[in-house]
C-alpha cells in the first residue's frame, strides 16, 4: 500500500522522517503490533530510522492517530481531487 504525507514529519533529532508532498511505501505490522496499537509501517527518507528502534533498515511505526495526523491513503486524495474538479 502506498500513502501519501501531508505534513513533514521529524525525529527527535530534527531529522526529516517524511517529506510533505511525497509518496511512501507501507508495510503491514505483526499481528503482536497491531494488539500494541500500530496500524502500519513505513518506509522512511532515513536508512538509519528503523536500527534505532529495532525495526528493519528504514521502516518507522505509526499509531492511527499519527498516522490520520500525517497521511493520508492514496485513495483519498484522489478522492478530494476529483470533488475539488467537480465543484
Amino acid at each position: 500500500m502506498q500513502i501519501y504525507c501531508k505534513r513533514t514529519i521529524f525525529d527527535k533529532e530534527n531529522k526529516v522522517l517524511c517529506k510533505k508532498g511525497n509518496i511512501y511505501k507501507t508495510h503491514q505490522p505483526t499481528e503482536f503490533e497491531l494488539k500494541s496499537g500500530l496500524c502500519l509501517l513505513v518506509e522512511t527518507e532515513l536508512p538509519e530510522t528503523g536500527n534505532q528502534i529495532g525495526y528493519p533498515e528504514n521502516w518507522y511505526p505509526l499509531t492511527l492517530k499519527s498516522f490520520k495526523k500525517y497521511f493520508s491513503s492514496i485513495d483519498d486524495m484522489r478522492n478530494n481531487k476529483i470533488n475539488d474538479i467537480l465543484k
